[in-house]
């Protein structure tokens, strides 16, 4: 199947997800995440804060877990500039103040903008992904121009609630493979360990 295929036929199965659903597969990609992730201190990692009227994956769980069990880790969020087709990102840590945007995207206030230069692990939303570790998004192009400016060493971890596609037909250049992606209790790890 294609992109725009898939992507109609992931949307519909994820909306039609129940709230209990929802909330016990992000569970159970919380837990497969933290069994493999092993984090250092210093270390950063970039997530994405669900869209509520979109039934994504509930990242609150492991952003909490991370406040209370790993301080020592930095974590990032990013804001989307709408106009620009752009994501800028700052610094996520208790105290920032959120507010959604018109597209109900939780997005924080006064924000410390900062630079992925130094980003470590990026947690990256899917509908859909394939068995080569291509995903497909909304169909914005956000992630792929924010993760072409990560470095190298940056591991890509989509998170999807379900298992992927044989292939995606139409990938193109400028798609960013990931590293691995984590569906509830099972890793498709795509690169050897750095």
């Amino acid at each position: 199947m294609n992109k725009s295929a898939l992507r109609q036929y992931y949307l519909e199965l994820r909306q039609n997800l129940s709230s209990k659903e929802i909330e016990w597969y992000s569970g159970q990609i919380m837990e497969t995440f933290f069994g493999h992730w092993k984090p250092q201190d210093d270390e950063t990692l970039h997530v994405f804060l669900p869209i509520p009227n979109k039934n994504e994956i509930n990242t609150w769980l492991i952003i909490q877990k991370i406040w209370q069990e790993f301080p020592q880790i930095q974590l990032l969020t990013s804001i989307t500039d709408w106009q620009n087709k752009t994501l800028s990102h700052c610094i996520f840590d208790k105290n920032i103040e959120l507010k959604n945007d018109k597209f109900n995207i939780p997005t924080p206030q006064n924000p410390q903008i900062t630079t992925p230069e130094h980003v470590d692990y990026v947690l990256v939303p899917l509908l859909a992904f394939d068995e080569l570790g291509y995903r497909v998004g909304y169909g914005q192009g956000f992630y792929d121009n924010f993760l072409g400016k990560c470095p190298v060493w940056t591991r890509k971890i989509g998170l999807s609630f379900f298992p992927p596609v044989p292939r995606i037909l139409d990938t193109q250049a400028h798609d960013i493979r990931m590293d691995m992606c984590i569906v509830k209790d099972q890793i498709w790890d795509f690169v050897p360990e750095r």
